[in-house]
C-alpha cells in the first residue's frame, strides 16, 4: 500500500537517532536538516508526500529551502504530538497516512 503522507516526529526520532542525536547538544540546526534528509528519502519511497513535525518555535529561522519534505514547527500551545493528532484526527482518509514515531502513546492513539 501507497500511503498519500508520511508524517515523521521529528525530535522523537532525533533522541532515537545515534547518529544524529549527538548533534542536537552543539548543532541543531543541522541535526534537523539531516533528519528531514532522512525522513524525505524514506518516507517518498512509502507515500506521495513527507511532513516533518518538530516541537515548538526552536527551529523557525532554520531554512528548510530545497527539500521536498513540509517541515511544520508546532505553535506554543501544542505539541509535536498534538499536530500530529490533529493531521491524522482532520485527515478525510487517515487509514492513507503513516504516522512514524517513537512515542508509544502516539502509536497508539
Amino acid at each position: 500500500m501507497r500511503y498519500q503522507r508520511v508524517i515523521v516526529d521529528g525530535f522523537s526520532l532525533l533522541h532515537r537517532d545515534d547518529e544524529l542525536r549527538p548533534l542536537l547538544d552543539g548543532q541543531p540546526a543541522l541535526a534537523r536538516h539531516q533528519l528531514v534528509r532522512k525522513a524525505e528519502a524514506y518516507g517518498l519511497l512509502l507515500g506521495d508526500a513527507v511532513t516533518v513535525v518538530f516541537d515548538g518555535r526552536r527551529g523557525l529561522n532554520d531554512a528548510f529551502t530545497g527539500f521536498q519534505a513540509e517541515v511544520i514547527f508546532s505553535p506554543p500551545h501544542l505539541s509535536a504530538d498534538g499536530v500530529i493528532e490533529r493531521m491524522v484526527a482532520s485527515a478525510p482518509e487517515p487509514g492513507r497516512l503513516l504516522v512514524i514515531t517513537s512515542d508509544r502513546i502516539e502509536r497508539e492513539t
